[in-house]
């Protein structure tokens, strides 16, 4: 079944994202910056509820019929047809220590045709990528597609923090460690924006939740890449919490053999 994106959720997807980045700045390297632990210990400031909360006035008076799913605020609206997902700093930890590894996320869920729109923005370097179903992927404005790297001798590893991973994955991450061409560890969102780019292959990821991981599927997917579950399985509106992301379905298929053979 073909589908198509009403024009108005590409410009409501920039205004939100537009809306997003004088706050963040505004709370970046601010001693006003107030961080704070949630029960599953993961920091949250003032930043990030501010965010959430201009995001959802504004979908409220532009699309009050679609659902909102935040990290901040909740799910509203979980039946409508579209359901907006946004987080609106990902890599607080980044965020909180004056580094520039973070982002405003914003994902758009089709009940029927999955995830129709993502975008992800930088608000101190000005990086926005953004992607809608069956459409290009869109960085700063140009066309980008991933390098395409087939094997993972020639690959660019990346993941955020592998101390943080459950031991199963530690273990993988230890043998792409010494199979790849290079590593890179730090990051959080932005590595999904730079492998869709063409300067990371692969990304192994744990403790990703929906509004970590669901702009990069258009994103990814368009671009060139492929990225699921670490189980192989699609990224769907509920996963289990492990990522992977490859710029070629050839090396993501080898990293999941890999995978397979760790007991």
């Amino acid at each position: 079944m073909s589908f198509s994106l009403p024009a108005e959720f590409v410009e409501i997807a920039h205004a939100l994202a537009d809306a997003a980045r004088p706050i963040a700045l505004k709370y970046f390297r601010s001693e006003a910056l107030a961080v704070e632990h949630k029960s599953d210990d993961t920091p949250v400031t003032r930043a990030d509820r501010e965010i959430e909360t201009e995001m959802r006035r504004i979908l409220a008076a532009r699309r009050p019929q679609d659902g909102i799913f935040g990290e901040e605020h909740g799910h509203q609206n979980p039946d409508a047809e579209y359901q907006w997902i946004l987080d609106p700093i990902d890599g607080t930890r980044a965020f909180t220590t004056g580094r520039t590894n973070f982002g405003t996320l914003i994902a758009v869920y089709h009940q029927t045709h999955g995830f129709v729109l993502g975008l992800c923005d930088q608000a101190v370097t000005k990086d926005r990528w953004i992607s809608v179903k069956d459409g290009a992927t869109v960085w700063n404005g140009r066309t980008v597609k991933t390098r395409g790297t087939q094997t993972l001798s020639e690959a660019i590893f990346a993941c955020t923090d592998p101390l943080r991973l459950p031991p199963r994955i530690f273990e993988l991450v230890k043998i792409i460690r010494d199979k790849s061409q290079m590593n890179v560890f730090g990051g959080d969102c932005l590595n999904y924006g730079l492998l869709a780019g063409g300067f990371i292959d692969l990304i192994v990821e744990g403790r990703q939740q929906l509004y970590d991981i669901a702009p990069f599927v258009p994103i990814i997917e368009n671009a060139g890449g492929k990225i699921t579950q670490l189980s192989g399985a699609p990224i769907g509106f509920v996963n289990d919490d492990r990522v992977i992301a490859a710029s070629s379905p050839a090396l993501h298929r080898h990293i999941l053999e890999l995978f397979d053979r760790i007991p």
